[in-house]
């Protein structure tokens, strides 16, 4: 029978990689080649994903949760040319939002048993919760955030920070997704003194005459930067009184 050469001989997924099964790569033999998918491939060279347990289950949470409203919002599609969706599809948003919870246990579960000073300081703040600054802390490491401003250009909030077509970012989107995010938190709960920098920069903005959605960008990112200002001395130096 003729094999697939698309497919993972071992697991059935999509193949990526022509392994050697000797690991001689010398040993071209035809009999000597299998087609692997990535996790496959790294298991058999024992390369172990460089990343953190906070950082696994971060990723798990948000795939799970991607996963959860894709298919609800197909669900929600069939009312529009008047069709009961699948029961399958229904049943499969349940399987994930039950998931979903329960990836957000283990991250709250890990801060209970990790209670880092990070941790500590941010969770008292109005607006931070166990899933926000999951998401900022498991993105940000300090060898490559050595200083802080080294932390805000890798966080997106360096003046060339700038998205260009057909080059990989040298700054981390995901990061300044999840910065943008928490500030909206602190701008809806009025979280104090961050709430007061953001009104306070957006006025300064707005006098220069720039539009209402410029202003806006600008006092988030003044407010995400002092945020991140505030983090990094209590990753990096220890203090508590931010």
């Amino acid at each position: 029978m003729k094999k697939n050469k698309n497919v993972c001989e071992r697991c059935g997924k999509e193949a990526h990689h022509t392994h050697h099964k000797d690991h001689n790569s010398k040993n071209n033999k035809s009999d000597n080649f299998e087609r692997l998918c990535t996790l496959c491939h790294a298991k058999e060279h024992g390369i172990e994903p460089n990343i953190s347990e906070l950082r696994k289950l971060v990723t798990y949470y948000e795939r799970v949760q991607k996963a959860k409203v894709t298919i609800a919002a197909s669900i929600k599609s069939f009312e529009r040319i008047e069709l009961d969706p699948p029961q399958e599809l229904v049943d499969e948003v349940e399987r994930l939002r039950k998931l979903e919870n329960k990836y957000e246990k283990k991250i709250k579960t890990h801060w209970k048993e990790n209670p880092t000073a990070v941790y500590k300081w941010a969770i008292k703040i109005k607006g931070v919760g166990d899933i926000n600054i999951a998401k900022i802390a498991s993105q940000i490491d300090l060898d490559k955030t050595p200083s802080e401003s080294a932390l805000w250009a890798y966080a997106g909030y360096a003046p060339d920070s700038k998205k260009k077509k057909g080059k990989k970012t040298s700054w981390n989107p995901k990061l300044k997704s999840s910065c943008y995010q928490l500030v909206d938190c602190f701008i809806k709960q009025r979280t104090p003194k961050y709430r007061e920098v953001y009104d306070k920069e957006k006025d300064k903005q707005m006098l220069k005459g720039i539009t209402r959605g410029h202003a806006h960008n600008r006092a988030i990112r003044k407010v995400a930067k002092l945020f991140l200002r505030n983090y990094y001395k209590i990753l990096k130096l220890g203090e508590s009184t931010c």
